[in-house]
């Protein structure tokens, strides 16, 4: 990998793992179910696993059956998901948690084999020593599974497109809760002490899913290239939401103009570019987020370059206006972006920034940032 590029993927598997949370799979839309069959409270689909590369210890080895009275955790991975590379050392700790107290955490990848180990195989990004992958997952069972049939059995049947996700199979068989890896400390404790209340759980999880199902029809009406459509219906559905009902039209807005644009409509691709820049061009985090898609539209249609220093001058303006993650999505986003624009070194010298060696560039003319969001269809952070 070259230097930069490494640079970039540490920064985003230690740094943004808390921004953008899960990536969307690769595996194409139509191939997975639109009606979910599994959901809280469902009986646990057994696991078929194809190959148990690291089971840890006898007390975690194979899993044919759910034991009654264990916890689960079934987590869904992949070697080339930056976010769930972030979050194995978590992962680590937790089976080491909770050693000896019926918990056993088991990572499935539907990759070949080989990928896999050559994977684990390799160095831990951001550290000195020289640990590899395979040491950090010794702690619990790291798997893949080719056939892909214990991901459609958890993530098709539960209409989930996005890795990582988590899957926790309580003391008696049943589903208990499914999220990102991040954010399993509590419900993993409280299953433990058996103080988890899943009900109350099943029912906000249900309303999240009809949420994200309603999004994923708007913005499927967008691709279509009904935005006009769309809006209105999420001004009626979140009407009570102000802050929802701000997102995702946002999200739609880019998701447009990168519809035109794969569209091949280049005068229609930059007007909608043009008109976002005004809407974004003084709340920095969304124009972090509008640069990310920008990216993907000049790949299909081949934006001025003085738009996009425009974009970038102005992008490099706001950095001293913003700090915490939203700084670090800036900075990353404007290196991506000066990347795209083929200016390497003014992109390295953004990227310094982030850890405080480098002047600061307000004032200087190309230096712009923004979130390691690969652009894609989909503008989603869970």
């Amino acid at each position: 990998m070259k230097p930069l590029n490494a640079l970039l993927a540490f920064t985003f598997s230690t740094t943004f793992t808390g921004i953008l949370v899960a990536v969307e799979s690769p595996a194409k839309h139509e191939e997975l179910q639109t009606t979910a069959s599994l959901s809280v409270s469902s009986p646990a689909p057994q696991i078929d696993i194809e190959h148990w590369v690291s089971p840890a210890t006898p007390e975690l080895g194979v899993v044919t059956q759910f034991e009654t009275g264990k916890v689960y955790v079934i987590e869904f991975w992949a070697t080339w998901c930056l976010p769930c590379v972030g979050t194995m050392p978590h992962l680590a700790q937790l089976q080491q948690k909770y050693a000896g107290q019926g918990v056993q955490i088991v990572s499935i990848s539907n990759e070949p084999l080989e990928t896999v180990n050559k994977f684990l195989d390799t160095s831990v990004r951001g550290q000195k020593s020289q640990q590899t992958y395979r040491d950090l997952t010794k702690a619990y069972c790291l798997t893949t599974d080719p056939d892909h049939s214990v991901h459609s059995d958890y993530m098709d049947a539960a209409n989930i497109k996005v890795i990582p996700t988590a899957f926790i199979v309580g003391k008696t068989g049943l589903l208990e809760w499914i999220g990102h890896p991040k954010d399993i400390d509590e419900p993993l404790a409280s299953l433990v002490t058996g103080d988890w209340d899943r009900e109350e759980y099943r029912l906000r999880w249900e309303e999240e899913r009809s949420r994200k199902e309603f999004d994923e029809e708007v913005t499927q009406m967008v691709r279509d290239g009904k935005l006009e459509l769309a809006l209105p219906m999420v001004d009626q559905t979140y009407a009570n939401d102000e802050e929802t009902r701000h997102r995702l039209k946002e999200n739609l807005y880019q998701l447009n103009m990168l519809t035109v644009a794969r569209s091949g409509d280049e005068e229609e691709t930059i007007a909608i570019a043009e008109k976002l820049f005004k809407r974004y061009q003084h709340t920095p985090l969304e124009f972090a987020r509008f640069c990310n898609q920008l990216r993907a539209a000049n790949r299909s249609i081949k934006l001025p370059g003085e738009f996009l220093e425009k974009v970038a001058n102005q992008l490099n303006s706001q950095i001293e206006h913003t700090s915490g993650d939203a700084k670090q999505s800036v900075i990353v986003s404007l290196t991506y972006l000066y990347l795209e624009i083929g200016d390497k070194p003014k992109a390295m010298q953004i990227l310094a920034l982030l850890k405080g060696n480098s002047p600061a560039t307000t004032n200087q003319p190309s230096k712009p940032s923004g979130q390691l969001l690969e652009s894609s269809d989909t503008v989603e952070s869970r």
